[in-house]
């Protein structure tokens, strides 16, 4: 993702406050995005000037996973049935260490900043 913060210059998020402006997606290598997706994340960051815009590859959820959530580290190495299952656990774990959105790359972004600030952190694929 062209214009994502670099995730280890984010700190934790703090508990009990507002739903921070921030903003996961992934995809499993920079390399390939689709260019469909590469517009959709370049339409969700347009969208939410000011907030916070954080891209993963598969590299990237393995390091995040060992440098700020190494309990579980175990627990996504034995998550071998399929790719998918890793993501799942990412996504959890980020929303938890940071909160903010976890945005599914594959899906057209939601219309504006408002709707999204009050939708749930995983917005149901229509």
């Amino acid at each position: 993702g062209g214009g994502a913060t670099d995730w280890r210059r984010v700190p934790p998020g703090v508990r009990g406050g507002a739903i921070p402006k921030l903003i996961v997606q992934t995809y499993k290598s920079r390399d390939t995005v689709p260019d469909k997706m590469r517009q959709y994340a370049r339409k969700v960051q347009e969208l939410h000037p000011g907030w916070t815009y954080l891209f993963f590859d598969d590299a990237d959820i393995a390091a995040f996973i060992a440098e700020r959530e190494p309990a579980w580290v175990a627990q996504y190495e034995a998550l071998r049935h399929a790719p998918i299952q890793r993501v799942d656990l990412f996504r959890y774990l980020a929303v938890s260490h940071w909160g903010g959105f976890y945005l599914d790359l594959d899906v057209p972004p939601p219309p504006s900043a408002p709707t999204l600030s009050l939708a749930p952190p995983f917005p149901k694929q229509p």
